[in-house]
């Protein structure tokens, strides 16, 4: 009887322990902020957008990335330029950390002016990606056809606290079988880029594969034989604050 009622206290205390600490385990939990606030509703990210709009800046996309307590928010944005064929564009924005203790945005960086991009004032399409496996950026990749030759770069962009900073500027893309109307010295290349996630690196290194078809001008090749020269696959690493190819 008293094995039985020992064995009866144990199990209460028990039941009571794991009771108590599944309450305690609740009200962390709700104490635990798992998403940050919505970006449009801060105060200070308000703020800032309205120094972006009196300036005749228009958005042209935003991302949030998750990384433990303190997500990053980006936003970008673009001053329209001329109408021209070259006619470029000024790109502007911010970056933004979530405080998860005061539960609002503060900005770490902000410029109106990270680059001047794009063709015919209008600004290239925005791709946010993880550069690396504390590091963050974004890529554009401008392109324009003018008398029928089609050219295209990429543009890659760390954004950190010490600002934003252009670390890659490489042709991607040429075709001029357009300016040719028999196709007899058209050429075209094309440029694919990977990512080689190493969590042992700083940033990704960039596997790079040129594909080129036809007659290729040599002395107006948008920079392709100054960058890649005549290797059909190469390596580019980060160095030096700058992706630089593989030696």
């Amino acid at each position: 009887m008293i094995k039985q009622l020992l064995l009866i206290v144990v199990l209460i205390c028990a039941f009571a322990g794991c009771q108590r600490d599944a309450t305690d385990q609740a009200v962390t939990s709700r104490t635990l902020l798992i998403t940050p606030a919505p970006p449009s509703t801060d105060p200070t990210i308000q703020q800032e957008d309205d120094r972006f709009f009196s300036r005749s800046f228009r958005s042209i996309g935003e991302t949030i990335w998750y990384r433990g307590e303190r997500p990053l928010f980006i936003r970008l944005y673009a001053k329209a330029g001329g109408t021209c064929h070259a006619c470029s564009v000024e790109i502007g924005g911010y970056l933004a950390e979530y405080d998860a203790v005061r539960r609002q945005w503060q900005v770490m960086v902000s410029s109106f002016h990270i680059a001047e991009t794009g063709s015919y004032g209008e600004a290239p399409e925005v791709h946010f990606l993880q550069l690396g496996p504390a590091n963050y950026g974004f890529l554009m990749a401008p392109s324009y056809l003018a008398q029928g030759i089609l050219v295209q770069r990429m543009q890659l962009f760390l954004a950190s606290r010490s600002g934003f900073k252009e670390i890659l500027d490489a042709p991607t893309c040429f075709d001029n079988s357009g300016f040719f109307a028999d196709g007899s010295h058209s050429g075209s290349v094309r440029v694919a880029i990977h990512q080689l996630v190493n969590a042992e690196k700083e940033l990704y290194d960039l596997q790079v594969n040129v594909i080129a078809k036809g007659a290729i001008p040599v002395d107006d090749d948008y920079g392709f034989k100054q960058l890649y020269g005549d290797a059909k696959e190469l390596k580019f690493v980060f160095k030096g604050g700058v992706y630089l190819p593989e030696k």
